[in-house]
């Protein structure tokens, strides 16, 4: 890896002529998007875009905002403040909030210095919300110079699949200070951790002061962010796991009570981005929540001081990993999760949301009355790329020869992503199923499943890593479709093309029946009407049939064959839909 010193003795410049530009925005063609989620939030969480928090607050309350009042063990009070709040240039606002500062040993600041804020929606005022938010935390990215590192850091984790917020930026003022660009960090509660799937009964936050290790006895050394105060045995019994097991044995019951997947994940992301403040390496800046379950889960946090070079993946004397080293099942398990980081990051391409995330807050840098400077700070975010670059090319290395991950499936065939459900028609009885692995020269099995049972079938392939030592286990879901074949009737006013009620009633009734139909044809028959010419009965029934098929596919029926008779004999004011489709 290149040294930092050597960075700066040979200079940035030298460093473009080297790799190519590495800090060139993407052409406006391109139009990156890095927002996520459906939910009212997920406009706020942009990283490419900068709102602004305006807060003004009594003098009083302002003095109480400054040291020794408050610190960074003692936030104090929800402070009543009045906060607007701009994006897009749409003033949402004003609201009666709660407001107190916060940061931790390094990156604490008073109202006289570059504050970092929480802002309590329902602080005061029962139930308020916006965008579906309670609380906003605005880091101010005082260890940061890049202003970057929180943005990437935590897509990475997401992607991987570890619960980790959102993120977005905002300038804040207070009382008419200029405050300058923070970072807008999704806070870690019940309503980010319900976006996780998570119905959390507690979560609790290890880190300063006490830096608890995940002994038994260290209960009282968590802070409770949500849940009972008083009990705790979800923590207990996770805690007693960890202390009175190891190896196979603890690997048995640790993974009844903790998703292993999910940390093992966590702990080799933290060695990627260099997050050497965490859990894995210091203890420090991690979440365990436990769901309606009862089962763990381990979260990272204040990811401020990353890509300034990696860790050794295999470095940390932490509890949890010494543990999972000492198991079989778990190191294995380990040494997966680090493939599978690598993959995800290649996929992610950091290095170019580095460049559109720099460019999109660079206005906001150079006004920034506390940071470093644009130059500084282009500097940063230089080295930051260059790290995510070395990074990948460092692992992806590593990885190579154990690396039993599995990127297609071939189906007689026919390639098929690896996860998700693979369908496969009725007359398919026997299929020959083969894992492609994503390292050339891994090898993958090819099965052949018998006897296939209509719908869902659960089957598993192997794949053997490149240097053989390694053998990876692959379930695949194979749903085998079923003919099906039916007829429904729907009755007309005569020669009207409008759907009576119960007509409506009957066709939302197939909607549901067709919804994740495969192939689905419809024949849709109509008496020629007396009196009424041939071209004049084809035209009625071209519309009523029309109707009928685009409120289907207005509710998401996909229909494959639509054919319109008009029939000598039968009622005109009674359409039929004859269907045949598969599911």
């Amino acid at each position: 890896m290149l040294p930092k010193q050597l960075l700066s003795r040979i200079g940035i410049s030298s460093i473009l002529l080297l790799s190519g530009s590495l800090l060139s925005p993407a052409s406006a063609s391109q139009a990156p998007n890095y927002v996520e989620g459906t939910d009212a939030a997920a406009v706020v969480f942009d990283p490419l875009k900068v709102n602004n928090f305006d807060l003004e607050m009594s003098n009083e309350n302002f003095n109480r905002l400054t040291y020794p009042n408050v610190s960074w063990d003692n936030e104090g009070p929800w402070l009543e403040t009045v906060m607007r709040f701009t994006m897009d240039n749409k003033v949402y606002g004003p609201y009666t909030v709660g407001v107190h500062l916060k940061g931790a040993w390094g990156s604490w600041r008073d109202v006289y210095g570059k504050a970092a804020f929480k802002i309590k929606m329902d602080a005061f005022v029962k139930k308020q919300r916006l965008f579906g938010i309670t609380k906003f935390t605005l880091n101010n990215m005082v260890q940061d110079p890049s202003y970057i590192h929180e943005a990437l850091t935590y897509r990475l984790f997401r992607a991987v699949g570890v619960p980790t917020p959102r993120v977005g930026y905002a300038n804040v003022t207070l009382n008419g200070r200029d405050y300058g660009l923070h970072l807008n960090v999704e806070t870690v509660d019940t309503t980010m951790l319900k976006r996780w799937g998570l119905n959390n009964k507690h979560l609790y936050k290890g880190g300063v002061p006490n830096f608890p290790e995940l002994y038994s006895g260290y209960e009282p050394y968590f802070q409770v962010e949500d849940g009972s105060e008083t009990n705790r045995q979800d923590l207990t019994k996770f805690l007693n796991t960890m202390t009175n097991f190891s190896g196979e044995k603890w690997w048995e019951e640790i993974t009844q009570i903790a998703n292993m997947k999910e940390i093992t994940l966590d702990i080799a992301t933290e060695a990627y981005v260099g997050h050497w403040d965490g859990y894995p390496y210091n203890r420090n800046n991690y979440y365990i929540t436990f769901d309606e379950n009862g089962y763990a889960h381990m979260m990272p946090w204040g990811v401020d001081q990353t890509w300034n070079g990696g860790i050794d993946y295999f470095g940390s004397g932490t509890l949890m990993f010494q543990r999972c080293q000492g198991s079989v099942a778990c190191s294995e398990m380990y040494l997966q999760s680090m493939a599978d980081v690598s993959r995800a990051a290649d996929s992610l391409k950091l290095d170019a949301m580095a460049v559109d995330v720099s460019a999109a807050i660079r206005e906001d840098i150079i006004a920034d009355p506390w940071g470093p400077g644009i130059g500084a700070a282009a500097d940063h975010q230089q080295w930051t790329i260059w790290n995510i670059r070395n990074q990948y090319n460092s692992l992806s290395n590593q990885v190579r020869e154990w690396d039993t991950g599995i990127s297609k499936v071939s189906v007689d065939g026919a390639l098929h992503p690896a996860s998700g459900v693979i369908q496969v028609q009725p007359e398919s009885d026997n299929v020959e199923l083969t894992a492609i692995p994503f390292q050339t020269y891994a090898t993958g099995e090819t099965v052949v499943t018998e006897n296939l049972s209509p719908g869902l079938n659960i089957t598993s392939v192997q794949v053997t890593s490149m240097n053989g030592l390694h053998v990876g286990s692959h379930e695949v879901a194979l749903y085998k479709l079923t003919n099906r074949s039916g007829t429904s009737a729907l009755s007309y006013l005569p020669n009207s093309t409008k759907m009576p009620k119960a007509a409506m009633t009957r066709v939302s009734q197939l909607k549901s029946k067709f919804l994740d139909s495969v192939n689905l044809n419809l024949t849709i028959t109509m008496a020629k009407p007396k009196n009424m010419s041939l071209t004049n009965s084809r035209i009625l029934l071209s519309k009523r049939a029309d109707l009928i098929s685009s409120s289907l596919k207005a509710a998401g029926v996909k229909v494959s064959g639509l054919k319109k008779v008009v029939t000598t004999s039968g009622s005109s004011d009674v359409v039929k839909i004859y269907y045949k489709y598969m599911n």
